[in-house]
């Protein structure tokens, strides 16, 4: 008689902005400060991908943290890992808009739990907090950047849901928190 077969035990697995270093970038796209002051694109990457009115309802205070992790605190913090704005200037968009997302749901979102997406996002599988950053990040810049599969991919349709909410403007949501 055969063996059962061994079973594997999961991997913990990084958070979902964790991403290995990119090569370096040079400036050139529109707003790109270039990747030497990383803070300084963190906030142009910001300024280009966030509409205005959105920017003043959620403000956000950045800074730049050692290393290639990112993430948001209640509050307006946001820490962006240094080697995630070296890379290119989609990726630093992406990484500044997907953490200015969790600020978005921490102020206008459900409240279900911590970091919860608005009432009505179409998305009922795991992380939802996390497809709403991407869907964030995906609808404002136009940019997908995979999370090398950790965690659910936002998809066309769940971008463009989230496009949609935020077209209304901040005047039509309901602030939920803060």
């Amino acid at each position: 008689m055969a063996a059962p077969p061994k079973t594997r035990r999961r991997a913990q697995v990084a958070p979902v902005t964790t991403t290995p270093t990119r090569p370096p970038a040079r400036a050139g796209a529109p707003g790109d400060p270039g990747p030497s002051n990383p803070r300084s694109r963190a906030l142009a990457a910001l300024s280009v991908s966030v509409p205005s009115a959105w920017a003043a309802a959620v403000p956000v205070h950045v800074t730049v943290v050692p290393g290639s992790t990112s993430q948001s605190s209640e509050g307006g913090v946001i820490r962006l890992g240094a080697g995630q704005l070296v890379g290119s200037w989609d990726h630093a968009r992406f990484i500044a808009t997907h953490e200015w997302g969790h600020q978005l749901a921490f102020l206008y979102g459900s409240q279900a739990f911590f970091g919860a997406p608005p009432d009505g996002f179409p998305y009922h599988g795991v992380h939802p907090e996390e497809v709403w950053a991407d869907c964030v990040a995906r609808g404002l810049t136009g940019v997908s950047w995979p999370t090398y599969g950790l965690y659910p991919q936002c998809d066309a349709g769940l971008a463009g849901w989230a496009r949609v909410w935020l077209g209304a403007g901040p005047g039509a949501r309901p602030r939920t928190g803060g």
